[in-house]
């Protein structure tokens, strides 16, 4: 091998070894709750741009701390799941399903949030588990980009298992 050949070898080695690792492209978060709230609102609808006479938000508001990834652990999250009325109707044919993420998570290490729309009909289910079962929740879903992520799946657990 010639000394160009050499030198471009060892350039390339260099490169290589100083590339970052790669982010896995799927990601669990486990979350430790610490206390929840739920949160109801109710009102006659003042804008012009909707259909409907009223507007209803009934929403559960959970303050959370990060177990995992260890780079995130000790984030206080807070977490908003609200109630969305016809939220498992399919869509009309020819319409197109638009969503392939339950939920948005915004996290750095010492602090976060997450949203999701739930139907409306599972609150009054997971409230009651709250106060005597749910302890944990897991959200799973693609890596962390610029400290977001669209969550494909969240789970509430009593256990770490």
């Amino acid at each position: 091998m010639s000394f160009a050949g050499n030198l471009l070898e060892q350039s390339m080695a260099t490169k290589n070894s100083r590339k970052r690792p790669r982010k896995p492209p799927h990601e669990t978060f486990f979350f430790e709750i610490e206390g929840w709230q739920p949160n109801y609102t109710f009102s006659a609808n003042l804008d012009r741009d909707r259909d409907t006479e009223f507007r209803e938000y009934a929403e559960i508001h959970l303050d959370a701390v990060c177990l995992e990834p260890v780079r995130v652990a000790g984030a206080k999250v807070g977490f908003i799941l609200s109630g969305r009325r016809s939220y498992l109707d399919q869509p009309a044919r020819g319409e197109e399903q638009l969503n392939s993420a339950v939920g948005l998570l915004e996290l750095s290490p010492t602090r976060g949030s997450f949203y999701a729309g739930v139907p409306h009909e599972s609150l009054a289910f997971l409230s009651i588990h709250l106060r005597e079962r749910f302890r944990y929740i897991l959200l799973s879903g693609p890596a962390l980009f610029r400290g977001k992520s669209f969550i494909a799946h969240f789970h509430f657990t009593h256990s770490m298992e």
